[in-house]
């Protein structure tokens, strides 16, 4: 009973209290719950952009409720930008937006969505991309000819182009655009090269603050002496003369010593023309002369041969003719005033049908037939005569014996004789059966190695020239000609006779396929002699004391030894990329050691750019020239125990040089010396002398803190203590050593 009027009490109790509730809500209403929201202020970019650098910037809004924040990406991948804070409650918020730099070349953006309910808000981010331009190449070559050539460029920027002002007359633009990261090319044209000289300019590429040089470099033009006719025949009556020819060098007319030819007129241009008066012939005899015009810088002689017929006569421009042993045609032209009969002496000398050109001139033509004696040369005339008249031509036509040739194997040996046709033909014979080495034997006029070089297109694995003899003399000393064999990439190796003493101007230049060349007895190697002999490694010239410029430049050298070699001009070893050691024992003069002032300066860079070279020997060298050892990362340790003087930016960029001893040097011209050598430690200047060095010789002044100096005994009271450490000739020094 008590059970349930409890139960009845608490019963009571909750109806009277909902009563009372429901009371209250009546005359309080619930409060509205805020729409979701999210707010920026007036001035907020919702579209900022970045620099390629990064960075850190910030973003604020009021958010009415919880929200978020997240990345999302557009175009890339995003783990380059970030948020912080990505969460919060209610209220204004400064958000961290942090990016990474951007590598890339191309623009990136991402999405900064902001969440809040149902509410979203997005702030597009965008980074700027890396600026590019870049070329394929810095360097091009051209041939004398000249042409068309194009330089390939990537780029995302805007390109511009420059052409140096000395080279705009010769080198222009063919056609150009660019844009965006992507391949492009800009057209320029060459015009023909008719100098003797090489030329180069430089074209700058500029894209915003980038800037990309591109060399052109154009071969010269070879020296010549054109005529547009060599052969004259006059009239007995006499007339003028018109001599035509075409030349890029200088030359001289040098005139017959007879006074029948003089000369009328000449004028200097481009193409030249000259008259000459050949007076009346009287007698019955005919009669030549020759008019030469010469350059003697070059050696370069070319002839007129100026012919004039008899009265009555029956006159051709020659008496005599000599043919190879290989045979041929025999074309000559004859005047005459008179019908001509034509016998013949010999039965290999056959006529064939006759030309003829009004009622005075013909031309007669003859095949003659191979001579294969070996032992004898033969001889045979022609004779020309009037049938109405004792008029009598006779031409003597001499052939010289076959060429004896004696193969065994892939090896041929030749006395070559004469007959500069046989030997050319003999050697083409030769190599049509597989021959590949050769010997020659014999007078160096059967060669014509500059005019006619018989191994043109042949190729050669080895070439003995050591059994020719009477080489053309210059300056008193026997020579291998200019050019002599300039481009034949075919030949692998060639020994020269001891009788020749110089090797010519680009005698071997860009033989390509040159490996091995044995000159026992030159003593003097010319400009650009073996440059760009690529795979040139072994030289044998125990006599050779002076080398000129670029002479084995570009070459493929391994190791340099040679005995009494005293003197080298600019450039010799550059860029040699597979040279590793030098020795020269006797070389006292590396280039010219001059200050950076002097111009031209021809005399730098010897050993420059020789990327492996590790180890030198120069133990009489007195005079190192301009940047002789400049960018050769390599060596690691440089001695040169008789130096005296340095040039400018000598030893520039030997990034592995550790040491450096120069005990007699006195005098360190220019700047640079020792610039860009960041593992020298110890640098040995002992001299007793006094010792000049230029203020910027080490190109900053902080770089001798780390070098230890070793310094002759007798300068301690020139060094100085001072708050920034012990200094000497104004630079800081990590410490100085003192020698007796």
């Amino acid at each position: 009973m008590k059970t349930i009027f409890n139960y009845a009490a608490w019963l009571l109790f909750v109806i009277v209290f909902a009563l009372t509730g429901c009371s209250d809500d009546k005359g309080e209403p619930a409060p509205e719950t805020p729409e979701p929201s999210i707010e920026f202020g007036s001035e907020t970019d919702l579209k900022p952009v970045v620099s390629v650098e990064g960075g850190t910037s910030t973003l604020t809004f009021t958010a009415s409720d919880d929200w978020t924040a997240s990345v999302s990406a557009v175009t890339r991948a995003i783990d380059w930008l970030s948020v912080s804070p990505t969460q919060g409650g209610a209220g204004t918020v400064t958000l961290q937006i942090t990016t990474q730099p951007n590598d890339t070349y191309d623009e990136r953006n991402a999405a900064i969505v902001l969440s809040c309910g149902n509410v979203q808000k997005t702030v597009t981010l965008t980074q700027k991309q890396k600026d590019a331009l870049l070329v394929t190449s810095n360097k091009v070559e051209m041939e004398a000819i000249g042409g068309t050539f194009g330089i390939e460029l990537q780029a995302n920027v805007d390109v511009s182009y420059e052409i140096e002002e000395a080279a705009r007359e010769w080198l222009t633009v063919a056609s150009s655009s660019t844009r965006g990261l992507t391949t492009s090319t800009l057209n320029f044209q060459a015009s023909e090269n008719t100098d003797t000289e090489t030329r180069q300019a430089v074209i700058t590429l500029r894209g915003g603050e980038l800037t990309e040089k591109v060399t052109v470099y154009q071969a010269s033009s070879d020296p010549s002496i054109l005529l547009s006719q060599k052969e004259y025949t006059v009239a007995s009556d006499g007339e003028t003369i018109q001599v035509e020819l075409k030349s890029n060098v200088s030359y001289e007319v040098v005139m017959p010593e007879v006074q029948w030819i003089t000369e009328a007129s000449t004028r200097a241009v481009s193409s030249y023309t000259h008259y000459f008066v050949i007076s009346p012939n009287d007698t019955y005899d005919a009669r030549s002369a020759e008019i030469s015009f010469i350059n003697k810088e070059n050696n370069i002689e070319e002839k007129v041969v100026i012919t004039q017929v008899q009265k009555d006569a029956i006159i051709v421009a020659q008496n005599e003719y000599e043919i190879p042993a290989a045979g041929g045609s025999l074309d000559f032209t004859l005047q005459a005033n008179v019908d001509v009969e034509v016998t013949v002496s010999v039965d290999w000398i056959v006529q064939q049908d006759a030309s003829t050109r009004g009622l005075t001139e013909q031309k007669l033509c003859f095949d003659v037939m191979a001579n294969e004696d070996t032992e004898n040369d033969r001889e045979g005339t022609i004779t020309l005569k009037g049938k109405e008249s004792d008029i009598t031509q006779v031409i003597t036509v001499k052939q010289l014996k076959k060429v004896p040739i004696v193969i065994e194997g892939d090896q041929a040996t030749l006395e070559m004789g004469t007959d500069a046709d046989a030997v050319k033909q003999a050697i083409i014979d030769a190599a049509a059966q597989g021959v590949k080495n050769f010997i020659l034997k014999g007078d160096y006029e059967a060669l014509r190695l500059t005019t006619d070089n018989p191994f043109e297109g042949i190729s050669v694995n080895m070439l003995d020239l050591s059994g020719v003899t009477n080489w053309p003399v210059a300056d008193g000393l026997a020579e291998i000609p200019d050019k002599a064999f300039y481009k034949y990439a075919n030949i692998q190796e060639v020994i020269l006779s001891e009788e020749v003493q110089v090797i010519g101007d680009n005698a071997f230049a860009q033989c390509s396929g040159l490996k091995r060349i044995e000159a026992s007895g030159v003593q003097k190697v010319n400009y650009a002699a073996f440059q760009s002999c690529s795979h040139l490694e072994k030289v044998v010239m125990p006599e050779v004391v002076s080398m000129g410029r670029v002479s084995f430049s570009f070459t493929g050298l391994k190791k340099v030894y040679f005995p009494k070699l005293t003197t080298l001009e600019g450039n010799v070893f550059w860029f040699c990329s597979s040279l590793t050691e030098v020795n020269l024992p006797e070389a006292v003069k590396i280039g010219d050691a001059n200050d950076g002032t002097e111009s031209p300066r021809y005399g730098s860079s010897v050993f420059a750019d020789c990327s492996n070279l590790q180890k030198v020997s120069l133990p009489k060298a007195v005079e190192i020239g301009e940047r002789a050892f400049g960018g050769c990362t390599m060596l690691q340790e440089i001695d040169l125990p008789m130096a005296e003087t340095l040039g400018v930016s000598t030893f520039m960029g030997c990034k592995a040089v550790t040491t450096i001893r120069l005990p007699k040097v006195k005098t360190i011209k220019g700047d640079n010396n020792f610039t860009n050598c960041p593992l020298l430690t110890d640098l040995y200047l002992t001299s007793p002398d006094d010792i000049s060095i230029n203020s910027n010789c080490f190109g900053s002044s902080s770089f001798s803190k780390q070098v230890n100096l070793y310094l002759n005994a007798n300068k301690k009271d020139e060094m100085e203590e001072s708050v920034f450490g012990i200094e000497w000739r104004n630079y800081i020094w990590k410490d100085i050593i003192f020698i007796e």
